[in-house]
């Protein structure tokens, strides 16, 4: 009910997470099946948006009696041993860290994807960048009126994500969110937490492993539910609606029950103010205070109940 800043995460949350891989360049060298079925094994049964997009893609459930080791890299990806060839899916960050550099033709194509609005995830195998897949990942269908109504309600909104910026800066734009914050590792996350505090308590809203720290530092942590169970276990809060629009619901609902609780304390501070002098005084007799004081519970109570009627603005 106090918060004033409200910060989001992108896939997955401000988007409705139904990614799909729209196109794929692949070096010179490597077949495209293989490239997408080693990719598919590293993912393995996980059930992230990409990992599910890049299943799809590949054709066929990946294996696992090839895979070695799986290790998720929080805001770049996840690398991978499968059959004896360390393979890693992700962002370009992800390769940089092994100092993987792309073909030309490869970067020129991210580049002209990129400022299309389409995501990009790179694949490289065993040491070699092989492949870069366009996706598509559009918003939630209500994430525009969502931050309508967000900022109706005199929230500041921005939009953090780990992608990179012209996909996130496509987003933001297509829902009417103006600040953006492209390319965020969970580190960056957490110093926008804290830079946001100046304006005062803040709301995060995320599904991922890496928005979690981000979550736990905030005044209220929102998790989408089909999150990952980090997130969850981290967030005060899990919107089960698969709608942006609940989180504007639960402020303005924050917000009545909050003027529902101001306005029973001053009725019931109110009451003792005028009844106790009265019964102190004799002018009201033991049986009509009993009588009185039931009366003001069924107020109190009554004023709560008001709740169940709420609804949200639209």
């Amino acid at each position: 009910a106090e918060a004033h800043h409200v910060i989001l995460d992108k896939t997955g949350t401000l988007t409705a997470s139904r990614l799909a891989i729209e196109g794929i360049a692949v070096a010179p060298g490597f077949d495209r099946a293989e490239v997408l079925g080693r990719a598919a094994r590293a993912e393995g049964a996980s059930t992230h948006p990409l990992a599910e997009a890049i299943r799809r893609a590949a054709g066929s459930p990946p294996g696992s009696d090839a895979v070695v080791s799986r290790r998720a890299v929080p805001g770049r990806g996840v690398v991978a041993q499968v059959a004896g060839e360390e393979v890693r899916v992700g962002s370009r960050a992800l390769l940089d860290d092994a100092s993987i550099v792309p073909d030309p033709d490869l970067i020129d194509h991210a580049r002209k994807a990129g400022g299309r609005g389409f995501s990009l995830v790179w694949i490289s195998l065993g040491g070699r960048a092989a492949a870069v897949c366009s996706v598509s990942d559009p918003p939630r269908p209500d994430a525009a009126e969502a931050v309508v109504r967000l900022r109706k309600a005199g929230l500041e909104i921005d939009l953090v994500s780990g992608d990179h910026r012209d996909a996130v800066e496509s987003a933001a734009a297509r829902v009417g969110i103006d600040r953006v914050h492209a390319e965020a590792s969970p580190e960056d996350k957490l110093v926008d937490v804290e830079a946001s505090r100046g304006t005062g308590r803040v709301i995060v809203v995320g599904d991922g492993i890496n928005d979690a720290a981000a979550l736990a530092a905030a005044d209220v942590g929102v998790a989408m539910s089909r999150g990952a169970d980090v997130t969850l276990h981290a967030a005060d809060v899990v919107v089960r609606a698969s709608r942006l629009g609940a989180v504007a619901d639960w402020v303005g609902l924050a917000r009545a029950t909050r003027r529902r609780i101001r306005e029973n304390l001053a009725f019931a501070v109110g009451y003792n103010v005028l009844a106790v002098p009265l019964a102190a005084s004799g002018w009201l007799d033991p049986l009509h205070a009993a009588i009185a004081m039931s009366l003001s519970s069924l107020v109190v109570t009554g004023n709560a109940v008001r709740l169940l009627r709420w609804k949200p603005s639209s």
